[in-house]
Formats: C-alpha cells, sequence, structure tokens
C-alpha cells in the first residue's frame, strides 16, 4: 500500500481573507495616527529628559494603545461597510477619503522632523508672510488632491502596500507600551533631597529675585498698546532702580538661565540627562557640567542663608537642591504633558491632539493652554507662600509668564484663551502685572515687604515681537526695590544682567543698601572694575 501523502497545512478560508487584511490596515492605519504620540511616549531622548518633570505615564501609554484599538476598529468598521453597501462611484469616493486621511500621519511626521529642521514650524512665518503661507498651503493641498484623484487606483495600492509592511510594527509598539506601563520608574525624575534649615539670626535684608520668562522691556515701557493697563508695574518703577539699557546674556532660557545663576555668560548648552546640563562659556572653550560650577545657591548657603525657589521649565529640585531649604517646580506645558491625569481625560485628549499644536486647536484652546493655567495657578500659590515666609532670607522665583502659551484672558481674568500665536502676550503681559501685586499683597500682608528687595528682571526679550508689531528690541527690564525705598531711580547705562547674582550677594552683605550705591555698583563693574 502506498504511503499516504501528508496533509497540507490547514488554510484560512478564501472568504476570511480580506476582512483580516482590512483589520490589518485598520489596526495600522490608527497605530500611525498616533505616530507623534507614540515618539513622545518612546522614543523621548535624553536630551529632552532634562526639562520633563517625570517620565511618560502608565495611563498615557495604556491610553496610546486603547486609541490604537478604538481607531482601528472605526476604521475597520468605515472600510467593511465601503466594501458591502456602496456604490461603485461611491466606493470611489471612500478611497480618496482613506487617502486624505494619510494627512494626520504625514502632518505627525511633520512634527517630529520639525524637532531637528526649525523650519517646518512656526519660523516659517518669519521667513514668508503669513499670507503667503497660506496661498501656499491652499496650492499645494490642491495640486496634491488633483494628483490623487487622476491616479487614485495607484496611489491608493501603494497606500496598502506599505501599511501592509508597516502592519508588525504595531504589535511591537504596543508591547513596548504596555511592557513601560508595568515598568514605570520615575527614579532619574525625582528631586533631590533639600538641605536642612540653617538659622537666620542677623539677617535683617530679605531679597526676592524674580526672573519673568520672555518679559520684553520694550512692549512694556516704550511701545505699550494703549490697551495694555500695567498698574503695579507701573507702581513698582516709581518706587525702585529702574533701568532702561539691561541685556540678558542669551536670548534662549537654557541658555541665559544658567549665566544668571552661575554668574559667567555661558556660550551654549546642551542638556545631557534629566539632570545634567553640559555648559560651554565665553571665556572657556571646555565643557562643563552646569551643577559642576560654583552657583549663586551655593554662595548663598555658604551666606548662611536659607533660600526657597519656585521654579519653572529648568530641574532646579534635581540640580540644586542641597543648597535650598524649600524647592519646587513645573515643566512648560506642551503636547506630551497635558493629556490629564486619569485614563478617562488622556483617551480622548491624545486624539483631540491630532489636531491641534501647543498653541492652535479646533477646539478653541489647545491642551497645552489649559494646562498653562493650571500650572500658573499651582505656581503661584507656591510663590506667595514662600516670598511670605520671614525664615526665607532669600526667594528665587522663575515665572512662567508672559511666556506662552497663551491662555490668559486679560479683559475676563480667565485662563480661556486659546488660538493665539502673538497677540496673547500682550494678555500675560496684564496677568505678569497682576501677578505682582498678589505678590506684594502677600508681601504686604506678612509685614515684610519695607525690608525684603524685590528685583524682577527677564531671561530674554520677547522673541515674537517682530510678528507682533513689527518691531524688536533686545531689552529687558531690570526692576529693583531696595529695602524701605519710595522713589524711583532711573539708570540709563547700558549693562548685561549677567551680574545681578553677584550684586544681589553684595546687597544682602549690606555692601549695597542704596539705589546710589546700586548704580556705582553696576558702572563699576561694566568697566571691568572691582565694584567693592
Amino acid at each position: 500500500m502506498a504511503a499516504e501523502r501528508p496533509q497540507r497545512a490547514a488554510r484560512l478560508p478564501e472568504q476570511y481573507h480580506e476582512p483580516l487584511r482590512d483589520l490589518v490596515l485598520a489596526l495600522t492605519l490608527g497605530a500611525l495616527w498616533l505616530i507623534r504620540i507614540w515618539a513622545q511616549l518612546l522614543t523621548y531622548s535624553k536630551v529632552d529628559t532634562y526639562v520633563m518633570r517625570e517620565p511618560p505615564t502608565s495611563n498615557y501609554l495604556y491610553g496610546a494603545v486603547i486609541n490604537v484599538l478604538l481607531l482601528g476598529g472605526v476604521f475597520w468598521g468605515l472600510i467593511t461597510f465601503a466594501r458591502r453597501k456602496l456604490t461603485a462611484s461611491q466606493y470611489r469616493f471612500a478611497q480618496f477619503c482613506f487617502l486624505v486621511s494619510l494627512i494626520v500621519p504625514v502632518n505627525g511626521a511633520r512634527a517630529l522632523l520639525a524637532t531637528q529642521f526649525d523650519y517646518l514650524r512656526s519660523p516659517l512665518f518669519e521667513i514668508i508672510p503669513m499670507r503667503y503661507v497660506e496661498v501656499l498651503s491652499l496650492l499645494l493641498s490642491a495640486l496634491a488632491i488633483a494628483a490623487v484623484l487622476r491616479w487614485l487606483r495607484f496611489f491608493k495600492h501603494i497606500a496598502s502596500r506599505v501599511l501592509l509592511i508597516l502592519s508588525p510594527f504595531v504589535l511591537l509598539t504596543c508591547g513596548q507600551a504596555l511592557w513601560r506601563a508595568t515598568h514605570n520608574s520615575d527614579a532619574a525624575f525625582r528631586n533631590s533631597p533639600l538641605a536642612p534649615p540653617l538659622s537666620t539670626a542677623g539677617h535683617q535684608v530679605r531679597a526676592i529675585w524674580m526672573i519673568a520668562d520672555e518679559w520684553d522691556y520694550r512692549l512694556s515701557f516704550v511701545n505699550r498698546p494703549p490697551a495694555v493697563h500695567l498698574p503695579e508695574i507701573d507702581r513698582l518703577r516709581k518706587e525702585a532702580f529702574f533701568a532702561s539699557n539691561a541685556y540678558s546674556p542669551a536670548n534662549q532660557t537654557i541658555i541665559s538661565v544658567p549665566s544668571l545663576i552661575v554668574g559667567r555668560r555661558v556660550r551654549r548648552s546642551q542638556a545631557m540627562g534629566t539632570s545634567h546640563l553640559q555648559l560651554w562659556f565665553w571665556d572657556d572653550p571646555n565643557p562643563v557640567s552646569f551643577t559642576a560650577v560654583p552657583n549663586f545657591f551655593e554662595r548663598l548657603r555658604q551666606e548662611g542663608m536659607n533660600t526657597a525657589l519656585v521654579g519653572w521649565y529648568l530641574p532646579y529640585c534635581r540640580s540644586f537642591s542641597s543648597d535650598l531649604t524649600s524647592c519646587e517646580w513645573w515643566p512648560q506645558p506642551i503636547q506630551s504633558n497635558s493629556y490629564g491625569d486619569t485614563l478617562a481625560e488622556v483617551v480622548p485628549s491624545q486624539i483631540r491632539s491630532l489636531v491641534e499644536t501647543n498653541v492652535l486647536s479646533a477646539f478653541g484652546q489647545a491642551l497645552a493652554a489649559r494646562h498653562a493655567g493650571q500650572i500658573y495657578s499651582q505656581w503661584l500659590e507656591r510663590a506667595k507662600a514662600d516670598v511670605a515666609q520671614a525664615n526665607f532670607d532669600f526667594v528665587y522665583i522663575h515665572a512662567p509668564v508672559p511666556h506662552s502659551p497663551f491662555a490668559y484672558d486679560a479683559a475676563a481674568g480667565t485662563f480661556t484663551r486659546g488660538n493665539s500665536l502673538t497677540k496673547g502676550y500682550l494678555d500675560n503681559l496684564v496677568l505678569l502685572d497682576r501677578t505682582i501685586g498678589a505678590l506684594r499683597a502677600a508681601l504686604e500682608g506678612s509685614g515684610l515687604w519695607d525690608r525684603t528687595a524685590l528685583l524682577i528682571t527677564s531671561d530674554h526679550h520677547y522673541r515674537e515681537s517682530q510678528a507682533l508689531d513689527g518691531k524688536t528690541s533686545p531689552l529687558i527690564p531690570f526692576v529693583l526695590k531696595m529695602p524701605y525705598q519710595t522713589a524711583t531711580f532711573p539708570y540709563e547705562r547700558a549693562f548685561n544682567t549677567v551680574l545681578t547674582g553677584d550684586l544681589l550677594l553684595d546687597l544682602m552683605r549690606g555692601k549695597v543698601s542704596t539705589p546710589e550705591q546700586a548704580a556705582r555698583w553696576i558702572t563699576a563693574r561694566q568697566a571691568g572694575a572691582d565694584p567693592r
């Protein structure tokens, strides 16, 4: 008897081939729609971690997997309906809609590339006026639509093949997300332990150094629009040392603020991890770690002072807590940290983020702008509490205003503004004014206003001012109210604010106690002499 032939492996019935293929296409398309979100969750680098307060939460990771399944299910249902219910012409239109839907992952890829190529985002508007960008966008869109309609079958065939080729990565990506969600650790992101409090005996002068991020001198004092009212700033100017020709060390926070804290001008900086920022100084070609250089907070500690810090953007509490008595900081609100906390918040927020940026949204107010209002409220409460604590000899404040995203509606007094690229800056100037008023009220209420030196300045000017009113200036405000000062003292000489830390230290030591002495000190330092 002849040997029996081995049976062939069972094959999937032919009627299941097309539905299964459609399901794979739908899930792959759903995963590609989230390409920008996947990059935020899984491919952030050591450079990115420096300004991150925490890694992506487990809910962020679970939310992305759920959204792939939800989108895939919706797309599969639409494909199945189109195959079974539509006429030939309707089915052709459905194919066109499928190709149009690829705009979402293409835009996501553009957003990722924009981190490496600036001209794929807002700087394009600085080269080409907005109206020409809009015309160019419409023209390119019309050409793309015409090409798709002309070669619909070809583009549909290519797109389907590409999705099938990419389909294995859906399992890999979702698997990686689930693994990270169950092995999440924030150990590298935790703040360092604080220094123990010191005796405050003998320190009669208190000082507050407030850096208002991106506060612009010209728009606040020279070309202030008539509708913008800043009563608290104007009031403070009338009783303070007021510089009209001050320059910041650089026009980027990550370069300017380290310069101010170290007291030396930084030429370039490079983030290297959660707590590691590499600095290159103008007077030294060799790089050095930010935390390895003697800094302002360390010098305050050596002077026997208790220092509180309320920060924003930079990871102060991971870097300098060993010299601080109190510390708290908040990250800059961007899409990747603005999805919410609970899974019920994260899932819809990730989907809506596909049709918005950090500042622009189809829903009126971007998630990042909404988050900005939440961060500001928390930040202000902490700042008011710390400035009113008599046991803090020095309080360093890095304010998140008037920097974008612009969420504050000055007329309404609420954080309901949205879709503002530049004009919202003026509303945030008003918010800064009201912030100064709130801090002043906290100081006066605690009886500490008179004996407190208050310096409010900026890390750089408003870099988008050209788009706002067609003008720009590198000048920044520098307003210093000395203890018990009640009259204005104008100072018109040009100087770089990199000297601020040394000036405040001499003020705390009692070597500078009047506006006149501050003026002589700055003039001597700018001339290269020893101001002491």
